[in-house]
């Protein structure tokens, strides 16, 4: 919900003065920092689930589904799994967020292996609706 409402809020926040500071320090850091950690949460859950073979195949081979690609180093233009994805999240010094495209934010993923790569772009929305149908997969099978 952060990465869909921040646009918005912040232009309506921008250029008020009075009470309005403690409001934007909780949309534009308390907030990104949360969504952050809930990113960082799901790319480790994502690659627990796919070490301990949990993943279903028809997860993992989801060709047609962009997810995001790597920027610069010997990866750059890289299409990425959802493996991936969890990689690149976990191996991250650091996140940004990118809303060029409101519609389309994307995490920006920095790299601790800047030869490998510089950065990544991750399409939060594709992301998060893969994390979606995992979680509900996972909940069909125990009623199964």
């Amino acid at each position: 919900m952060f990465v869909y409402s921040y646009k918005n809020l912040t232009g309506q926040l921008d250029g008020r003065r009075g009470g309005w500071e403690v409001l934007s320090k909780v949309i534009k850091e308390l907030s990104s920092a949360r969504a952050k950690r809930a990113v960082v949460e799901l790319g480790i859950l994502v690659r627990f689930l796919d070490d301990s073979n949990q993943i279903p195949d028809f997860l993992k081979d989801l060709e047609e589904t962009y997810l995001g690609f790597v920027v610069g180093g010997s990866e750059s233009g890289k299409q990425l799994s959802l493996r991936e994805v969890s990689n690149k999240i976990v191996h991250s010094r650091e996140f940004k967020w990118d809303f060029k495209l409101p519609e389309k934010p994307k995490l920006v993923c920095m790299s601790n292996q800047p030869q490998r790569w510089e950065s990544a772009e991750i399409d939060i929305l594709e992301f998060s609706l893969l994390c979606s149908i995992l979680i509900n997969h996972d909940a069909l099978s125990y009623l199964n």
